[in-house]
C-alpha cells in the first residue's frame, strides 16, 4: 500500500513535501524522480517483496515509469501470461506485473486485475500520464489542473499546497450534504471547488494538462436484464450448488488476500460478513494452509464495542470467539475521546462523512496497528448480496407489482423485522424534515431518508453499488491508512461480484431474507446464531447518547463560526434549536442531521475554507474552460 502522487513540472522542494504528507501510507520508504518536465514519487507501505519493490519502478521494455497503490491478488497468474509474451522481470513484486501489464494491454488490462488499485504511469516519448482506478473505488486518487499545470495525488491534502488551489468548499455539495445527507463520491468533483477525483472504474490519459476520463467498466441497465430463475423460480438443489458456489469463491477470495510478509489480521463487528472472514481464516489455520502463515498461530481480530447501548454486538463476538481460536481485542470508543479527536479525523478523512460511526472504524484500526499490517474485513458483502433492511422493502414491492401474492406473504413474514424498521425510518425521516426546515428554511431536508419506494430490488443494488459503495470504501481507506494499515476486502473480489451480479436479487434475498445465499453458503462454517441473525448493525454508534452527551461542546461551537455566520450551516438560529431539542428525546435521524451540521463546520475549520460567492464563482469557476459554470452543472 502506497501515497503516489506527481506533476508535471520540476519542484524538489515540493516533491518532498508531499512526500512527507504522504508518509503515514507509506512510512516504509519512499522516493521521487525526475523525468523530462514531470516529476513522479511514491511513499510505500511494504507488503508484498519488501526489499524489491521500491517504487517510482521504471520499466526495462520502455521509458515507463509507475507509481501504484493497491494489491492485486492475481498477480502471479498475470506474471506468467506476460512472460508467455516475452516480458522479464527483476522483482517479485505485483507492481512491476501492473507496469508491464499496461505496456502489453494498455487500458485493457484493467479487466484483468483482480484486486484494488490505483496507479499512475508517466510515459515520457508519448508525452503523457496515465491514471487508472479499481472498479470499486477502493483505493483513491486525486487531481487538480490549471492552465499548463496538472498534478495528482492518493489524498486531497498534498494537492492543497499548490498555489492555484483555493480553499473553497463547492457549494452545492456542502449544502447537499448538510441538509439531505447527500454525497456523491462516485462523481469525479469533490467537496473541495478546485480539486477532482478519478472515478471508480475509470482511467484517465493526461496530456499536457488536459484531463480525458472514460470509464472501462461497461454499463447496462440493471432494470433491462433478465435472471431466468426470476420468471420460473429456483429449485431448492439449484439454490444450494449456487450457494456451494459462492462458498468456493469466497473462501478463494479470502486466502488469496492472505499474501502478505507482514502481520495479517481481521475486523470482527459480529455480522455475516466479518463473522464469514473471520472463520474461513480460521479453517484455512487448521488445514494449514500456506497462504495462512501470515496470520500467524492464531488469528487476531479487533472489534468496536460499547456500554449501555442496545446495538453493542459483544454476544455476536463471543460466539464467533467460541466458535474459532481467535485472539480478540476489542476498543470502546467514547464521546469523549470523539470530541478529542474529531478535528484530527475530519482532517484524515478529508471530507465529510455522515456519522460519529467513522470514528468506531478508526479506533478499531488503531487497535489494529498494534498488533498487525494487515486486516481483512467485511466491507462489500451488504450491497454486493442484499444485506440492507431497504432491499426487503424493495422485495416486497417488486412481488405485489408481479402479483405475486404468495411470494409477498412470505417476504412480509420472514421480513417483518426490516419492514418494521423501514417504517419507523420514515417517521424519523419525517420529525428530521421538520426539523431541518426549522433550521434552514421551508424547502430545506426534501430529500431527508427518501428513497423511491417504488424503486426494484435490482435497481435499489445497482444504484448502492455506485452510491453508496464508494463512500463506505472512502471512510475505510482513509481510516485504515491514517495508521498505516493495509485493508483488504474479499467481499469484494471480481470474480465473486460477477458470480453475484449474475444471480437475481430474488435470490440473493430468497423469501426475504437478507443475504439469504451467503447464509446458505457459510452453513456449516459460521456459528448457527450469526447465521440467523435478522437485524442489521454494521459500525453504528449510540448517535443520540454521544450527542447528548457532547451537547455543552457543540452548543459552544455551534455559537460561533463557522455555523453562527454561515446559512449552509444554520447560521445564528443553530445554537437555539440545538440548545431546545437536546433537552428532549432526539431520534436518531434527528440527531444525525446535528452531526452532519457539525462535522461540516469542523471541516471547514479543519481546511480553513470557505464557502464562495456567487459572484466569486461567476469569475473564477470557468477559469481556462475547466469547470462548468454552476447553472449549467
Amino acid at each position: 500500500m502506497c501515497g503516489i502522487y506527481g506533476f508535471n513540472w520540476h519542484d524538489a522542494t515540493l516533491a518532498s513535501e508531499l512526500a512527507r504528507l504522504l508518509i503515514h501510507r507509506g512510512p516504509d520508504q519512499g522516493s521521487w524522480v525526475e523525468l523530462p518536465d514531470w516529476t513522479i514519487g511514491a511513499r510505500r507501505l511494504c507488503i508484498i517483496d519488501r526489499s524489491g519493490g521500491n517504487q517510482p519502478m521504471a520499466s526495462t521494455d520502455s521509458d515507463m515509469v509507475i507509481v501504484y497503490n493497491g494489491e492485486v491478488y492475481n498477480y502471479n497468474d498475470l506474471r506468467a501470461e506476460l512472460e508467455v509474451l516475452g516480458h522479464k522481470f527483476v522483482t517479485k513484486s505485483d507492481t512491476e506485473v501492473v507496469l508491464h501489464a499496461y505496456e502489453a494491454w494498455g487500458t485493457r488490462a484493467l479487466p484483468k486485475l483482480n484486486g484494488m488499485f490505483a496507479f499512475a504511469v508517466a510515459s515520457p516519448s508519448r508525452g503523457e500520464w496515465f491514471l487508472a482506478r479499481d472498479p470499486f473505488g477502493i483505493k483513491p486518487l486525486y487531481y487538480t489542473t490549471a492552465k499548463d499545470r496538472f498534478a495528482f495525488s492518493s489524498e486531497i491534502t498534498p494537492l492543497m499546497r499548490l498555489p492555484w488551489v483555493r480553499k473553497f468548499a463547492r457549494p452545492e455539495f456542502l449544502e447537499a450534504f448538510v441538509s439531505q445527507g447527500y454525497i456523491a463520491e462516485h462523481e469525479p468533483l469533490t467537496f473541495f471547488l478546485d480539486v477532482m477525483k478519478i472515478p471508480p472504474g475509470h482511467f484517465a490519459m493526461v496530456r499536457e494538462a488536459d484531463v480525458f476520463v472514460e470509464s472501462y467498466v461497461p454499463k447496462s441497465s440493471i432494470e433491462s436484464r433478465s435472471w431466468p430463475e426470476t420468471e420460473r423460480g429456483i429449485s431448492g438443489d439449484e439454490f444450494a450448488n449456487l450457494a456451494a458456489r459462492v462458498r468456493d469463491s469466497l473462501i478463494t477470495s479470502t486466502r488469496i488476500r492472505l499474501q502478505s510478509e507482514v502481520p495479517v489480521g481481521t475486523c470482527l463487528s459480529g455480522g455475516l460478513d466479518s463473522s464469514s472472514i473471520v472463520c474461513i481464516i480460521n479453517n484455512l489455520l487448521k488445514d494449514l494452509r500456506a497462504e495462512a502463515y501470515s496470520v500467524g498461530e492464531r488469528q487476531h481480530v479487533f472489534s468496536a464495542v460499547y456500554e449501555n447501548f442496545d446495538r453493542d454486538e459483544r454476544p455476536w463476538i463471543r460466539a464467533v470467539a467460541g466458535a474459532t481460536s481467535v485472539e480478540g481485542r476489542q476498543v470502546y470508543p467514547l464521546s469523549a475521546g470523539l470530541m478529542q479527536e474529531v478535528d484530527q479525523l475530519v482532517r484524515s478523512q478529508e471530507e465529510p462523512f455522515h456519522t460519529p460511526s467513522v470514528y468506531a472504524q478508526w479506533c478499531v484500526m488503531r487497535l489494529a496497528k498494534e498488533s498487525v499490517t494487515v486486516v481483512l474485513d467485511g466491507q462489500g458483502g451488504d450491497e454486493v448480496f442484499g444485506g440492507y433492511e431497504t432491499y426487503i422493502g424493495s422485495l416486497l414491492v417488486d412481488s405485489l407489482r408481479n402479483l405475486k401474492l404468495s411470494e409477498a406473504a412470505i417476504v412480509a413474514w420472514n421480513g417483518r423485522k426490516a419492514l418494521l424498521n423501514l417504517f419507523r425510518n420514515i417517521l424519523s425521516s419525517s420529525k428530521t424534515t421538520k426539523l431541518a426546515r426549522r433550521i434552514f428554511g421551508s424547502s430545506a431536508g426534501e430529500g431527508i431518508g427518501r428513497r423511491q419506494l417504488t424503486q426494484s430490488t435490482a435497481s435499489r443494488l445497482q444504484s448502492d453499488m455506485e452510491w453508496e459503495l464508494p463512500l463506505i470504501l472512502r471512510y475505510a481507506d482513509k481510516n485504515s491508512m491514517a495508521f498505516s494499515v493495509e485493508l483488504r476486502l474479499p467481499f469484494l473480489d471480481t470474480k465473486l461480484v460477477a458470480l453475484a451480479a449474475e444471480t437475481s436479487p430474488r435470490v440473493r434475498l430468497r423469501n426475504g431474507i437478507a443475504k439469504a445465499l451467503v447464509r446458505r453458503a457459510m452453513t456449516g462454517i459460521v456459528p448457527i446464531q450469526i447465521l440467523r441473525r435478522t437485524d442489521k448493525i454494521g459500525y453504528d454508534v449510540p448517535d443520540s447518547i454521544w450527542l447528548k452527551e457532547s451537547a455543552a461542546e457543540m452548543s459552544r461551537r455551534f455559537s460561533g463560526p463557522p455555523w453562527s455566520d454561515s446559512a449552509i450551516l444554520g447560521g445564528k438560529k443553530l445554537a437555539d434549536v440545538f440548545k431546545r431539542k437536546t433537552r428532549g428525546r432526539l431520534s436518531e435521524a434527528e440527531a444525525r442531521l446535528f452531526w452532519r451540521i457539525f462535522i461540516a463546520g469542523v471541516w471547514l475549520q479543519a481546511f480553513d475554507l470557505s464557502v464562495p460567492s456567487r459572484s466569486e464563482l461567476q469569475d473564477d469557476v470557468v477559469r481556462d474552460g475547466r469547470w462548468v459554470e454552476l447553472e449549467n452543472a
